[in-house]
């Protein structure tokens, strides 16, 4: 085994580390609590050190190559968005470099963007690095990042050529913590999945029956007539979300007839998607493990970071 690439997946919570060999396997992954939105004293080199610091020191002429929010605005250097439609060429040519103290280059995946005349534009980084690794050259597909932001991204003949964020996650903690629907909710109670696809059943029709926000305030109602229990509440209030998620992204074409589906998530929440799907008529596979690794992989061959291919 040779070791051939130092890659960090770096979001908004967590800085996920993985040592890759020469035919992109994970020898070691590291996961540590360093987000941009929570480094610790000594910023982000401390945080890098923290996460890698050992393999940079014994593999002196390893490449380095991070994604996600790491690029941003926010992150250790700004990486302009690469414009859609990107494939995995364009990506690895527009890559960003953060000089590190020791001479060493990091480099910086640049994310995606689209502005279509018309629609609300949008933007993504390191869900595109999750996509190159869960699709080849020639693919079409529909892949589905669950999430605070979830991502439903389209893939035709290996190019991003357009995609959308629903504010599934984040929304669902909004609600469930902050509104007057935590009143009537155990959110610590075990998942009930009889309520979770009743919630889907709910969020996919509301777009038809009175819209989602009126669904929304029947979580509440519902209570008060004694048809949800609070232990199923939180399941209902999720599978409402996902649900909503799903109808919209259906009518908007993202679900076209033939097209794969493919989610990437942890298996949970996975599971739980292909669930919400099968309920809306549909039919999701699961995604390859590491995804994020194997995208940053193949972007660092092609971007000629090392001999691989």
């Amino acid at each position: 085994m040779t070791s051939q690439l130092i890659a960090l997946d770096w979001g908004t919570s967590r800085l996920r580390a993985y040592l890759l060999d020469d035919v992109s396997r994970v020898v070691e992954e590291r996961n540590e609590p360093f987000g941009i939105m929570n480094l610790p004293e000594g910023g982000f080199a401390a945080a890098f050190h923290s996460a890698c610091g050992d393999w940079v020191a014994a593999e002196p002429d390893l490449p380095i190559l991070a994604s996600g929010m790491v690029g941003s605005r926010l992150g250790w250097a700004e990486v302009p968005y690469h414009e859609c439609p990107a494939d995995l060429a364009g990506l690895a040519s527009q890559l960003g470099e953060v000089e590190l103290d020791n001479g060493r280059t990091l480099y910086v995946v640049s994310g995606v963007s689209m502005d279509p005349e018309g629609q609300v534009p949008d933007v993504m980084r390191g869900e595109e690095t999750q996509v190159y690794g869960a699709v080849g050259e020639a693919d079409n597909a529909t892949i589905v990042l669950p999430g605070t932001h979830s991502k439903w991204v389209r893939v035709e003949n290996g190019a991003i050529t357009s995609f959308a964020t629903f504010m599934t996650g984040e929304l669902y903690e909004l609600m469930s913590t902050q509104s007057i629907l935590a009143k009537t909710m155990d959110v610590t109670s075990a998942f009930d999945p009889v309520a979770f696809d009743d919630g889907v059943s709910a969020g996919v029709d509301g777009f038809v029956a009175d819209g989602v926000l009126h669904h929304l305030f029947g979580v509440r109602s519902l209570s008060l007539f004694g048809r949800l229990t609070p232990s199923a509440a939180s399941s209902y209030l999720s599978g409402l979300l996902v649900g909503a998620e799903v109808g919209g992204a259906t009518r908007a074409g993202r679900t076209e007839s033939g097209t794969r589906l493919i989610i990437l998530g942890d298996p949970e929440i996975t599971e739980r998607y292909m669930d919400a799907l099968d309920v809306a008529g549909l039919s999701g596979e699961p995604g390859p493990p590491n995804a994020a690794a194997a995208g940053l992989y193949r972007i660092a061959a092609r971007a000629g970071l090392f001999g691989g291919n």
